[in-house]
């Protein structure tokens, strides 16, 4: 088993990715759990991939060990792609989701239904010490509308998106 550490704080987030790389025979460790300190990375891209690759970057150079980082966020087509890399400070960086929910709802209340388009993004970086270079970094999308009100089904997502259907 090759250890990765993930550069995260976020506990259920490490859960998702175990999940993930089990499978593959990865076991993925915080930073923390091997004694690390990574500190707090400046997210500076332009880019979910670019900040992804930024936080990969820095705590494989403070660790030396396979690394896996990501940057995600929420895209919404009426608020021309806010809050989209900034979707975590959103509302204020330690503002609780059910904040951040409501002043999304706010902003879009005037919005019509069928202008309620938005996607979820998601960058993955791995670097590991083999590589000559970092892997290009995976970038994923999940396609929804914005509710008009909060529901209980929207399980891990911090923002409400539902599905579009056909």
């Amino acid at each position: 088993m090759t250890e990765f550490i993930i550069a995260t704080n976020n506990k259920k987030k490490l859960v998702e990715i175990e999940r993930i790389l089990s499978p593959l025979g990865i076991v993925p460790v915080t930073a923390s759990e091997k004694g690390i300190d990574l500190g707090d990375v400046e997210e500076t891209g332009a880019t979910f991939a670019e900040n992804a690759y930024i936080k990969a970057k820095a705590a494989y150079d403070k660790c030396g060990l396979p690394v896996i980082a990501d940057d995600s966020g929420l895209c919404v087509d009426a608020l021309d792609g806010r809050p989209g890399i900034y979707s975590a400070r959103y509302g204020g960086h330690d503002s609780p989701y059910t904040v951040k929910i409501g002043m999304l709802l706010d902003e879009l209340k005037d919005v019509p239904a069928d202008q309620r388009g938005a996607h979820f993004s998601c960058a993955v970086c791995c670097i590991d010490v083999t590589a000559r270079s970092p892997m290009r970094p995976l970038v994923t999308v999940a396609s929804g509308m914005i509710p008009f009100s909060p529901w209980k089904e929207r399980a891990l997502r911090p923002f409400p998106l539902r599905k579009k259907t056909a």
